[in-house]
């Protein structure tokens, strides 16, 4: 089931309604053993799932950093460079996608907008019930909310036009075909991205243009900063973000922008003076 892109948390449960199962049964005498006693339930990597941004703490790039980054990563695009990267932090400033959902991202998927279907993990692999490595698979996200549609700025669409270009040159010195099946991003050999490489680069763009280090999410935090300026309602970032609950989304974002209840105190002086 992990294979299949099942979470811990799923197998987990699962386990604990089986185990629950097969006491009763032992108790009223139908079985003798319990089969899902001492288990070990195998943990998967995942270093983005979004719900677990409840528990950290929230870093988002103030708006001189993000302009900063943008004329970077244009200037760059500009100039040639055909490095991922680049044109990655823009989709991610453009969209807010999860680590997992951008490294996913099939040619299929994206367009005029970004459709949400698989999301690119690291998963545990097993042989003869045994620990075997890892190995990068698409698997289905895991709420329903996280399949979604987003619009994309039109700079955006542009920037990833140019990029789909290049893949497909790319793969072709590769004497591959960039399909619609093709990841949109991969590395200089047409193979999934790694998140340990991916962090790496990341680390090398910060460390370049001397910018303090803040981590990938951050981009996805600073997408969600920015539409909340722009006058988004909460309602609206939710869907964008994919969170399963409205509450994730206040909880994670409403202390980002104490200055909006100040904002809203001064319009309620503006509408009940006399």
């Amino acid at each position: 089931m992990s294979e299949n892109g099942k979470t811990e948390s799923q197998l987990k449960n699962l386990n604990k309604v089986l185990k629950g199962a097969f006491d009763y049964a032992i108790q009223e005498g139908y079985c003798f053993k319990n089969p899902c006693k001492f288990i070990s339930i195998p943990k998967l990597k995942n270093d983005n799932f979004d719900e677990l941004e409840e528990n950290e703490d929230i870093e988002i790039f103030d708006n001189d950093t993000i302009d900063k980054i943008i004329k970077i990563c244009h200037r760059n695009i500009n100039e040639g460079s055909e490095d991922y990267l680049y044109y990655m932090i823009l989709l991610e400033l453009g969209s807010g996608l999860r680590q997992g959902e951008i490294l996913g991202l099939q040619n299929q998927n994206i367009d005029e907008d970004v459709k949400v279907k698989k999301q690119l993990l690291k998963i545990k692999k097993f042989k003869d019930k045994k620990s075997d490595g890892w190995e990068s698979k698409l698997v289905t996200p895991k709420t329903v909310n996280s399949i979604r549609t987003i619009e994309l700025p039109d700079v955006i669409i542009n920037v990833i036009k140019k990029y789909k270009t290049i893949q497909q040159d790319k793969w072709k010195k590769q004497n591959k075909i960039f399909d619609n099946t093709s990841l949109l991003f991969t590395t200089s050999c047409c193979t999934p991205l790694d998140s340990s490489n991916l962090l790496k680069q990341w680390k090398k763009f910060l460390q370049e243009n001397k910018i303090e280090y803040k981590k990938w999410h951050s981009l996805r935090h600073s997408y969600a900063s920015l539409l909340f300026q722009a006058g988004a309602d909460i309602k609206t970032v939710q869907e964008l973000l994919g969170h399963a609950d409205i509450n994730t989304t206040s909880q994670i974002y409403v202390h980002v922008f104490p200055e909006t209840k100040k904002q809203a105190v001064n319009l309620l002086n503006q509408k009940l003076k006399c």
